[in-house]
């Protein structure tokens, strides 16, 4: 019994002496931790010396981890590894006629051909065609997009409007004195280039006593944002989220043109004003998914669009080539006023031929110049 006593008195010192000796060091070590902070604050003063402030830096900034082996620009390089050696076939002309990888994707799921509409079939046509188009590229839209709301405006002629919370679109009028008293608006939807300007298209695309409203959707003139490629952020983010950006100028242009059809002047009722959109180039096709997905817009008019979503420039929506490509999905805008200009008239034979099936062919103008 004396010696279970004695060996358990010797236990509890051995902790004791354990726990203080821990105690010191974390003392201690603390001790030094704030002494060594304090020479390099000091180092770092002014009148110190370069030294300080150079091991300050290096305390306080760690190197960029990531480092661009190959600089961008016109002359790019120096390649660590000749960029010929990385390939498997020498030039592009040993690479085999019968190659699937560039069109692969296709292969997993292939194109959609719709047929045209049948005679007296078109209005089953496209709503068939339009379910699928707003499940498959259009799914987060609401079934009614809102009007946009006014937030204010900029100088004489400008005004920020907001489409989704936090997304901002620009309004302009070129002649700011017509803006209280319009009742019939073009909408003219404008793309990077064009931005900040009035293109000489849009002026010449307005009817009597139409007046001519610029849209600059999220993105371009002032609410446009850098961009890289790569790492492209604010693309891939909306990609991250089952959306594109193309998809969001699409709903500011929708938005836009019901906040313009619902504000009309004193002078006007609302079933007074009515709106037609119109673009260039890719921000054609925003204006023409517009008008196809919201039927208050009274029709549109297309410069210079892309033939198919698989040419450059082409706006990228998610699986619209599942439902049809360009020529297709135009004629989902019929019956109402469709015109195509700038354009070759053999590009869109099956818009012609849609147009026909809907009885509105005269609604459909082709024209080799605006």
């Amino acid at each position: 019994m004396h010696m279970v006593k004695m060996t358990g008195k010797m236990g509890t010192r051995e902790r004791e002496e354990v726990k203080g000796k821990a105690t010191i060091r974390l003392l201690c070590g603390m001790a030094l931790a704030v002494m060594v902070i304090a020479v390099l604050v000091i180092s770092a003063k002014p009148g110190s010396g370069a030294g300080g402030k150079t091991a300050l830096s290096q305390v306080l900034v760690s190197p960029d981890s990531e480092v661009d082996i190959v600089s961008e620009g016109r002359d790019p390089g120096p390649y660590p590894i000749p960029p010929e050696k990385l390939r498997v076939f020498p030039t592009d002309a040993d690479i085999p006629a019968d190659q699937l990888n560039r069109t692969i994707d296709e292969h997993f799921v292939p194109l959609a051909r719709p047929a045209p509409p049948a005679a007296g079939q078109f209005d089953a046509w496209r709503k068939g065609l339009l379910d699928e188009l707003r499940r498959v590229s259009f799914a987060y839209f609401p079934p009614e997009v809102p009007p946009a709301k006014p937030l204010s405006y900029v100088g004489l002629d400008g005004q920020r409007l907001e489409s989704e919370t936090g997304i901002e679109l620009r309004l302009r009028w070129p002649k700011p004195e017509d803006r209280d008293s319009a009742r019939r608006v073009l909408l003219a939807v404008l793309g990077e280039d064009d931005a900040g300007t009035v293109p000489d298209w849009a002026p010449k695309l307005t009817g009597e006593g139409e007046v001519l409203v610029l849209c600059e959707p999220r993105g371009i003139g002032a609410t446009r944002w850098t961009r890289k490629n790569p790492p492209n952020y604010v693309e891939r983010s909306h990609a991250l989220l089952g959306r594109t950006v193309d998809a969001g100028c699409v709903w500011d242009v929708i938005a836009a043109a019901r906040y313009l059809a619902g504000s009309p002047s004193p002078a006007a009722s609302a079933s007074q004003r009515s709106v037609r959109v119109a673009g260039r180039g890719g921000a054609a096709l925003w204006a023409a998914y517009a008008a196809i997905l919201a039927q208050d817009i009274g029709g549109a008019v297309l410069v210079s669009p892309p033939t198919s979503h698989q040419v450059p420039g082409a706006p990228q929506l998610l699986n619209v080539l599942r439902v049809g490509d360009v020529p297709d999905l135009l004629g989902l805008i019929a019956p109402r006023p469709l015109t195509l200009a700038s354009v070759a008239a053999g590009d869109f034979a099956r818009t012609v031929t849609i147009y026909e099936a809907a009885g509105a062919r005269p609604n459909l103008r082709v024209l080799a110049n605006p």
